[in-house]
């Protein structure tokens, strides 16, 4: 078998070596799925209503679809699903969609929704208390209204936000203004997002680099504890539960199990794991 050895100088040489390592590994594993935009003759319209996108792009096995579109001054945007570990981490974690045509002085970043404030939530379930989870379980269709405290969290959102390569905020638009304009139609059962993205300069879309962009989507982490409330009978909680491999999916356990609104899976203590993370690339070729 053959066998070589490296030799460092120092330590400095040898993290170098591990970084450079493990950023060809990154490189090496990661890939973003090539998409065709579809044509937009005035069919698509952001109201929150996916019957609109006749062409989505289907993620197998993990329910979840995207949808791009153009027509000539805006690239159309959407992100279904029907997953509710992913639904709780866009509404949870908050969402940026990133769209790069190529130089990274025109690289944009959409956020929306935000990402709710964890000591604000806690605040939200102390007044609610906890959910009931014996309801939950019948799985009756009176239990698809999304959860009290998540629907005001997004009621109070009425701006997305527009951000630079840093992520630094360049400017805000309310979500139903002429420019950019968002709709977020969500229960506990699907979600729809839908965002329409201006072309032109900085903070819009330039395009002037060709015509592919690079669109990816990211929800951010979870992070809230629930200390050591009570878990109400249903709950489960045997120790920690994997949170499986990023991306996953498939249909959720009944009965609020791991990824579900009523009870995501957890510790003892309650605290929330962060499963169903929306982390996917696109290479998308906008239609001329």
């Amino acid at each position: 078998m053959f066998k070589f050895k490296i030799k460092f100088k120092n330590i400095f040489s040898l993290l170098r070596f591990i970084s450079l390592f493990v950023s060809f590994v990154f490189v090496a594993c990661s890939s973003s799925q090539q998409v065709s935009s579809t044509k937009n003759n005035g069919e698509i319209k952001i109201d929150g209503e996916q019957s609109d996108w006749k062409h989505l792009t289907n993620m197998k096995g993990e329910n979840i679809s995207f949808g791009f579109s153009n027509d000539e001054n805006n690239l159309y945007i959407s992100l279904i699903t029907n997953d509710r570990s992913k639904i709780m981490n866009i509404l949870g974690g908050g969402l940026e969609v990133w769209i790069d045509p190529g130089n990274s002085s025109d690289k944009i970043g959409i956020r929306y929704p935000e990402k709710p404030d964890p000591a604000e939530m806690m605040e939200e379930m102390r007044k609610q208390g906890p959910p009931d989870f014996k309801k939950e379980q019948k799985g009756s269709n009176e239990n698809k209204e999304l959860d009290p405290m998540m629907k005001n969290f997004l009621e109070k959102q009425k701006e997305l936000y527009v951000l630079d390569e840093n992520g630094n905020v360049i400017k805000s638009y309310q979500i139903d203004s002429k420019d950019y304009k968002l709709n977020l139609k969500v229960d506990r059962a699907s979600l729809c997002y839908e965002l329409k993205i201006p072309f032109g300069k900085k903070p819009f879309l330039n395009l002037k680099n060709g015509a592919n962009v690079n669109v990816d989507f990211q929800s951010g982490e979870i992070e809230m504890g629930l200390g050591n409330m009570n878990r109400p009978e249903g709950m489960g909680g045997e120790g920690n539960r994997p949170s499986g491999p990023p991306m996953g999916g498939g249909n959720p356990p009944p009965g609020g199990g791991q990824g579900g609104f009523g009870g995501p899976g957890g510790n003892q203590q309650g605290n929330f794991q962060n499963t169903g993370v929306i982390d996917y690339s696109f290479e998308v070729t906008i239609k001329k």
